[in-house]
């Protein structure tokens, strides 16, 4: 199985077959978006041979329907510019704080976009 709960963490032993679960992936995204996109690239641990992981495939999934939520909803586009201001304000010299602070308004905001795929 590839992947896991939303909010839970659970590390596994390296499986081989997560670069097959990476090659089927960029298929079906190439089936859809055609010439319009250049490349695809496996990140994250999963893409690190013997490397133990959370079983999720990370192929900028999340960073894009995140960046279609906000596309999509104007209003919350702009909520997150608000906190983004504010935090670059109080944290302009730590940026794993200002990071870190927009952790809770980004999950709430991909919980909600990846609830539409």
């Amino acid at each position: 199985m590839v992947g896991l709960e939303r909010g839970t963490v659970e590390i596994r032993s390296y499986r081989p077959e997560w670069g097959r679960h990476y090659e089927a992936e960029v298929e079906r995204l190439q089936s859809v978006a055609g010439e319009r996109l250049l490349d695809f690239e496996h990140i994250g641990s999963t893409a690190v041979e013997g490397l133990a992981a959370k079983p999720v495939i990370d192929l900028y999934r999340e960073k894009l329907a995140f960046r279609d939520y906000l596309r999509d909803h104007p209003e919350v586009a702009a909520e997150y510019e608000e906190l983004k201001r504010e935090l670059a304000d109080g944290h302009a010299d730590d940026r794993d704080a200002y990071t870190a602070k927009k952790g809770e308004f980004v999950e709430r905001v991909l919980a909600d976009a990846l609830d539409r795929e």
